[in-house]
């Protein structure tokens, strides 16, 4: 890792945990990514720069096991398989309420995180009834 992501990781951390979160009730942060949560301040930013005040509320993080139909088979939401084995790469995904945004922001602040958070390996993805937000390391551009 280089200097320039590290910074951005620990400036992260710094600004707060994962349980000063606004989440649904069930919505499990603690078996995340640490890697991943240590960002979710910077995801938070640039929802909250779109959102014209409203809140981010996650509504789904690495709840289940791998395979129980709650997301999909390959989903980055999994931390752990049925059995309790921890997934490498897993737990690098939440969801984020769009019911409560006004026409056309849920798509704005996609866009923005995407634009901004991309060069980190940040995706988001326009759902049905959520942003998805993952963390695909195989995407993020190395700094120098």
């Amino acid at each position: 890792m280089n200097w320039v992501l590290a910074g951005l990781l620990f400036w992260a951390a710094w600004r707060g945990g994962a349980m000063g979160y606004n989440k649904k009730t069930g919505v499990k942060l603690v078996d995340l990514d640490p890697d991943f949560l240590r960002l979710l301040p910077l995801v938070e930013e640039a929802f909250t720069e779109r959102s014209d005040g409203v809140p981010m509320i996650i509504t789904s993080g690495a709840e289940g096991y791998r395979g129980d139909g709650v997301h999909s088979a390959g989903s980055l939401h999994y931390a752990y398989t049925e059995d309790g084995k921890r997934i490498p790469g897993g737990g690098r995904a939440i969801d984020l309420r769009i019911r409560n945004l006004a026409p056309g922001k849920a798509q704005a602040i996609t866009d923005y995180m995407n634009d901004r958070l991309g060069y980190l390996g940040i995706q988001a993805v326009l759902e049905r009834a959520h942003i998805h937000v993952e963390w695909d390391v195989r995407h993020r551009q190395i700094l120098t």
